[in-house]
């Protein structure tokens, strides 16, 4: 309907050539909106860039971007997230030469997840930045951050079981600010304790925007993290490691002793060292093969065994999930559900399918895989 159309909905399925499907009126809602977010008092024009990006306005990127220099900074880091979700990669760059000059934590944060969100290589260079070099002299509370963030995701919340609760809200948002807040401040009322309090939410940002970014250009500056004095910030960049490279080490980053954290240390530095010029798909084939998986080319010939994998180690689930997205040109929300439930949805789609992508029927270890007990 009309009023689905202007609140955001978009048609799915089979539309008919009868279909009304209102594209005036969400045109004039945007030139409307548009105008709101240029003249309106300061609520209005961040629910107006919010309102913006509720319908997809890509058009007005360009609009949004030049909030990035407003006052007070609420809008700035509306538009930085706006950006996230209907900019343009190459605006990358524009955000990065806004991270430099900003001061406020919220706007950094919300900077470093759009950059995340856009990706490509100036995105993963700008990130590993953030992450290796955080800016000193941060000084603001971290209270009044205020918004969700936009790499919010149920299913990779699944993705981080060894890691304390504050590692997964600091990585997907989960009330990020506030949460961010106690762990800064050890667990009290936010006060201004420490200026370098600031600067590692920031950094954290980094971090998750990194772990979902899918670029190679941060990996030195996460295996950097692995030497953390603070066990969570190991946990969260080894995590990131794991989704980018789809390898493990399988060392306990956050408690684990010395000896062993060093261990794992130098095996990433070595394999780094050997590989990184390797592209990302030869990263992910390693991982893959490393566990078993019989995946030696990125292609459509291994989906069965991509689907097979959507029950290994979470790293693995996630990468095999994201790679049969690709590869057949079908997102289903499955990294929402459980291992097993995303494993039996792809088996039944592609089976449907399978002369379209030229397979056999699917082996019986990929069934088996898929209806075998969750634990």
């Amino acid at each position: 309907s009309r009023r689905d159309v202007l609140g955001g909905c978009v048609n799915t399925g089979a539309v008919h050539d009868f279909a009304e499907l209102h594209e005036d009126a969400k045109e004039a809602a945007v030139a409307r909106i548009a105008k709101v977010m240029e003249a309106g008092d300061t609520e209005q024009q961040k629910r107006a860039i919010e309102r913006l990006v509720l319908l997809s306005a890509r058009e007005q990127a360009d609009a949004i971007a030049d909030h990035l220099h407003d006052e007070p900074s609420v809008l700035r880091e509306a538009a930085a997230r706006a950006l996230g979700s209907i900019g343009r990669r190459e605006q990358v760059a524009l955000l990065e030469t806004s991270f430099e000059r900003e001061a406020d934590v919220a706007t950094r944060i919300a900077i470093a997840q759009a950059s995340g969100q856009l990706g490509g290589k100036e995105a993963g260079r700008f990130l590993g930045r953030v992450i290796g070099v955080p800016r000193r002299g941060v000084s603001q509370l971290l209270d009044g951050i205020g918004a969700a963030s936009t790499l919010r995701s149920p299913a990779l919340l699944s993705l981080l079981p060894e890691a304390t609760a504050l590692s997964r809200e600091a990585l997907f948002g989960e009330d990020l600010p506030s949460r961010l807040g106690r762990w800064a401040l050890g667990g009290g009322a936010l006060g201004g304790r420490h200026e370098h309090d600031g600067e590692r939410a920031v950094q954290l940002a980094g971090v998750a925007a990194a772990a979902l970014g899918e670029r190679l250009e941060p990996v030195p500056a996460l295996i950097g993290l692995l030497e953390d004095r603070d066990g969570e910030v190991r946990a969260a960049a080894a995590h990131a490691l794991r989704l980018i490279t789809n390898v493990t080490y399988r060392i306990d980053w956050a408690e684990g002793d010395d000896a062993e954290r060093a261990r794992g240390l130098a095996r990433w530095q070595a394999a780094w060292s050997r590989s990184k010029r390797a592209a990302r798909p030869a990263w992910l084939v390693m991982g893959f093969r490393a566990e078993g998986y019989e995946v030696p080319s990125i292609d459509r010939r291994h989906l069965w065994e991509l689907v097979r994998a959507t029950t290994g180690g979470d790293h693995l689930s996630y990468n095999a999930q994201r790679l049969l997205e690709r590869i057949t040109k079908h997102q289903p929300p499955s990294l929402e559900w459980s291992k097993n439930d995303a494993c039996q949805h792809w088996l039944s789609w592609l089976k449907k399918r399978r002369e379209s992508f030229d397979l056999d029927a699917p082996p019986k270890k990929v069934t088996r895989a898929c209806y075998s007990p969750a634990f």
